[in-house]
């Protein structure tokens, strides 16, 4: 059996932005977004910055699909 995929379009989830405009004009605008983490507790890890994304996965997909995913 053969696999098929296909491409219906493309974007970006980023700390920048969740989508091509927005990611591109914070770039231009130089930001980086890159900061000290917040999302969780970083003790006992050697690193104590990243890119976090901030993405609302209920607006892209329904709640049932979202639940079946690994996030």
């Amino acid at each position: 059996m053969t696999r098929r995929v296909v491409n219906s379009g493309y974007g970006t989830v980023s700390p920048v932005g969740n989508c091509v405009q927005e990611s591109w004009q914070s770039l231009i605008n130089g930001c980086s977004e890159i900061d000290v983490i917040s999302k969780f507790d970083t003790e006992g890890f050697p690193v104590k910055v990243a890119g976090e994304v901030e993405l609302n996965i209920d607006e892209w997909l329904e709640s049932k699909t979202a639940r079946r995913l690994n996030m």
